[in-house]
């Protein structure tokens, strides 16, 4: 596995997680996909109000040969980290490990809820595809996706650069 695998299991890890936070009651989820648009430097109050939200589940991926390590951060508005979760696997059942990492990251939220009560209810299923190649070149297309929009972003941005200078030379004659 390259470094360019562990991009499309990243986005197909925050996917699962979404899916799976999804199903649990009082819980809006917005979409892995909006945070991508946002890199490791932005500060949580900027990502959290851009995003309309209240937490961020922030994630790392490690590797070491097959062995992954997966970390998440429940971070608020503020940037105060409220609680985290590790879990380790094995790429040779990565759907197992993509279960478990739901798994924790559904609890995380649950015990920051404080739902001792069991007000948050939950159903995990484990969706697993027919063909794990199928799902592999599906998330890898995903992955693709995601590349070419924020290249898509950044021609854009470029043109609108070019735009605005051809403006003022305009404006200047």
């Amino acid at each position: 596995m390259c470094s360019s695998d562990l991009g499309f299991l990243s986005f197909a890890l925050a996917e699962a997680v979404s899916g799976s936070l999804a199903s649990v009651n009082h819980i809006v989820v917005r979409s892995p996909s909006i945070a991508a648009r946002w890199d490791d430097a932005t500060h949580p109050r900027t990502l959290a109000a851009d995003a309309d939200v209240d937490l961020i589940i922030a994630g790392r991926l490690l590797r070491s040969g097959s062995q992954l390590r997966i970390s998440a951060q429940l971070i608020d508005a503020m940037g105060t980290v409220r609680g985290s979760t590790t879990v380790d696997g094995s790429m040779n059942d990565i759907f197992a490990l993509e279960d478990a990492f739901s798994t924790a990251t559904v609890s995380l939220i649950r015990r920051h809820a404080g739902d001792d009560d069991g007000t948050f209810t939950m159903t995990v299923r484990r969706d697993v595809p027919a063909s794990p190649r199928a799902f592999e070149l599906f998330l890898r297309g995903s992955e693709e996706a995601r590349r070419l929009e924020r290249r898509s972003e950044e021609h854009t941005s470029e043109l609108q650069s070019h735009h605005d200078l051809v403006c003022r030379l305009l404006l200047e004659k």
